[in-house]
């Protein structure tokens, strides 16, 4: 359990130090690209199309940390009335599902990542492969179904094992 806390942390604090980076990044192109257009009537053509990808990959490896500490959004009308034990169960059997469902998006995203791969398809103002932009659907969802999966198999293992006072 000691190793799995020390990789969570660390998985935790990589994306979330990626994340402040693409927002500093992203704010940063927004302050030049106002000033450009602006003051000197020469915006940064790149810049939407450099804005875009990059939140497509914030929001994926976003959403990856929100599986990881249980924020995701989730409809928790029965916890009113289930017993606690019973709650924990469901939250861990629709993590396994989520886990599941984000695998079989992350398989169907990988297929659309190799035939971006294959064309040689690139992005019309960058040049970028488009296989970077749908890289992080896949990537997203292959965290996601990962860490859902992990989590949830954890849950209930400590189902099975705690007291039934729970």
């Amino acid at each position: 359990m000691r190793m799995g806390a020390t990789i969570e942390r660390w998985f935790v604090r990589v994306v979330s130090a990626i994340l402040a980076l693409f927002a500093f990044i992203a704010i940063a192109i927004n302050i030049v690209n106002a000033i450009g257009r602006t003051y000197f009537g020469a915006p940064l053509d790149w810049a939407d199309e450099v804005l875009s990808y990059g939140f497509m990959w914030a929001v994926f490896l976003g959403s990856a940390l929100l599986v990881l500490r249980d924020d995701h959004i989730r409809i928790d009308l029965a916890s009113n009335f289930l017993p606690r034990r019973a709650i924990k169960a469901v939250r861990a059997l629709l993590l396994i599902i989520t886990g599941l469902f984000c695998g079989y998006v992350a398989l169907h995203s990988y297929e659309v990542v190799e035939s971006a791969l294959r064309s040689g398809r690139r992005s019309v103002v960058v040049g970028m492969p488009m296989s970077w932009a749908h890289g992080s659907i896949f990537f997203g969802f292959v965290f996601m179904s990962l860490l859902a999966l992990l989590r949830g198999g954890a849950d209930i293992l400590r189902l099975i094992w705690a007291p039934k006072d729970l």
